[in-house]
């Protein structure tokens, strides 16, 4: 079984002297906006240090190098692209990404409703980029991306999202556009999609090239995205997408592990290309679009084009759909699956009105009912306080009945990382199915696991930010998952069948940013974040 959070720890004294040689010569730069806490920012500061930071991030683009942080303070900021600097493109390299990070503890929040623009945070041509903490929302195109090239050629890569919001965006939440080595961890994505153009869903992948271990979609929660085109149909006048998750067209392949989906109006995960490896996912009830045409029954995952190769294991799917009728998956593939279709019941979650996925004590179907081939080392650990109830505003879908909860996320999670706290798996004999891992213990610095209905546990205390590593890739082992087991009737509850499962190997790519466990470059070493952000102040403190 790979090890996702590495197998050596240092003492906090050794730890400080790796990152104090390793950063000698690197320089974080602060910027604050009208409303962030703390002195106001001005582009004729220093820009070094919260105490003087830039008014605006352009000023800090213009000295940023690789290996080195931007932070940035909490308040509201216009759209940001960075562009090329003296004709070159703003990039970093494999082994010193740039950082654009949440000043610990706060919520930057770039919003399209003060500016115009399009794409919230993202470029056209910076690549080994690492945006954390961040929200993107209200903007006519897309939360976060890199630039589209209308299918055509080769787009910029190597892009990592972590602890990120995308809420309320035109077209999709999070997306990345011909090119290979994204990283999309413990982030929340909610409601795009619902003006034109549209055509749209919460996460997508577009003509990615690379495979599972180059794109990463994981410990992130995805809801009520919607496609509200009506032009790309068969027949014409329907919805084609509002998915959760999708692997679009022209793919050659991504890992989706360890997310929830729930109330999308398209699938929970839609796979429209080969080499999809979609693993300890929980779905439910999505499909909750009335004018999705192509294909008209969703579900919670749907194969466009047949299974195309696809690994399928530890997945709990919960179906409904608008009409209450569809099925959790179109075609049955895969190990250690429990489906549930045409809104049967769901004894396994804790509470799922009040969007608590977890699983309960009895669920004797769930617990260590899992597959230890491709399954990953930790779970989520969402607290879905994180997320509230709502009347839909004006405008709104009717079926939208939820929305992230700013307040909370702000005041008392302290930032995104705040709503993530994942446990180790297996805590059993085996690894559950789902996202949720029963009885798991709290990975070293990222707190206490979510309480029932939400509260956050009482375990280890949070890190308070910091880079992650890059990792290494994971290997890629064996054949495609066998197929097994029978249609559930309406209503019922399945396991499919065994058969075999990916190889699996190696290490993992780095998680990120405030509260996760980060991994060394080459998978071998492993800290807990608070150790991280200890060691960078020592350093940072040295050398002044």
């Amino acid at each position: 079984m790979r090890s996702r959070i590495g197998s050596v720890s240092l003492p906090l004294a050794a730890l400080a002297g790796l990152l104090a040689a390793g950063r000698a010569e690197a320089t974080d730069y602060y910027v604050a906006t009208n409303g962030s806490p703390g002195p106001a920012g001005n582009n004729n500061n220093a820009g070094t240090s919260a105490a003087a930071p830039f008014a605006t991030i352009a000023r800090a683009v213009q000295l940023v190098q690789p290996g080195e942080t931007i932070f940035l303070r909490g308040g509201t900021y216009p759209t940001y692209n960075i562009p090329l600097r003296n004709g070159q493109p703003v990039s970093g390299t494999a082994s010193a990404w740039i950082t654009f990070s949440a000043y610990p503890g706060e919520v930057p929040i770039f919003d399209g409703a003060v500016t115009a623009g399009g794409t919230g945070f993202g470029s056209t041509s910076s690549q080994f980029i690492r945006v954390v903490g961040i929200v993107s929302r209200n903007f006519g195109s897309s939360g976060f991306g890199n630039g589209w090239v209308n299918d055509v050629g080769t787009s910029n890569g190597n892009w990592q999202f972590i602890n990120c919001i995308a809420d309320n965006n035109t077209i999709n939440g999070i997306t990345f556009y011909n090119a290979s080595g994204l990283l999309i961890d413990q982030s929340i994505v909610a409601h795009n999609g619902n003006a034109l153009p549209s055509w749209s869903s919460g996460v997508n992948l577009f003509h990615v090239s690379g495979d599972f271990t180059t794109n990463v979609v994981r410990r992130t929660v995805s809801f009520e995205n919607i496609d509200v085109s009506t032009t790309h149909s068969t027949p014409a006048g329907g919805a084609t997408d509002g998915s959760g998750f999708i692997l679009d067209q022209s793919s050659s392949g991504a890992l989706f592990e360890n997310n929830i989906g729930f109330r999308n109006g398209g699938s929970c995960i839609r796979i429209n290309t080969p080499g999809a490896h979609v693993i300890n996912n929980t779905c439910y009830h999505n499909g909750l679009n009335p004018i999705d045409r192509t294909p008209a029954n969703p579900g919670e995952i749907y194969f466009s084009q047949g299974l195309q190769g696809a690994v399928m294991s530890n997945n709990l799917l919960a179906a409904s759909g608008f009409n209450n009728t569809m099925p959790a998956v179109n075609i049955m593939t895969g190990t250690a699956n429990v489906l549930v279709n045409a809104n049967g019941a769901t004894p396994f979650f804790a509470n799922p009105g009040a969007l608590d996925f977890q699983l309960v004590a009895t669920a004797s179907g769930e617990i260590d009912k899992g597959t230890a081939t491709g399954a990953p080392a930790t779970d989520i650990g969402f607290d879905p306080k994180c997320i509230k109830a709502q009347t839909p505003q004006a405008g709104q879908p009717s079926w939208w009945t939820f929305t992230i909860d700013y307040d909370y996320i702000t005041q008392t999670a302290k930032g995104v990382a705040g709503c993530f706290h994942p446990l180790t798996r297996p805590a059993g004999a085996a690894p559950d199915v789902g996202a949720y891992e029963f009885n798991g213990t709290p990975v070293p610095g990222t707190g206490g696991a979510p309480g029932s209905g939400g509260t956050s546990g009482a375990g280890g205390a949070r890190g308070t930010g910091g880079a992650t590593g890059a990792g290494g890739a994971r290997g890629t082992g064996g054949a495609s998952a066998g197929t097994g087991g029978a249609t559930a009737g309406a209503g019922g509850a399945i396991v499919n069948g065994a058969g075999g499962a990916a190889g699996d190997g190696g290490g993992e790519t780095g998680a990120g940013g405030c509260q996760c466990a980060v991994a060394s470059q080459n998978g071998a070493l492993a800290f807990p974040l608070g150790l991280l952000v200890a060691a960078m102040v020592f350093a940072r403190r040295r050398r002044r």
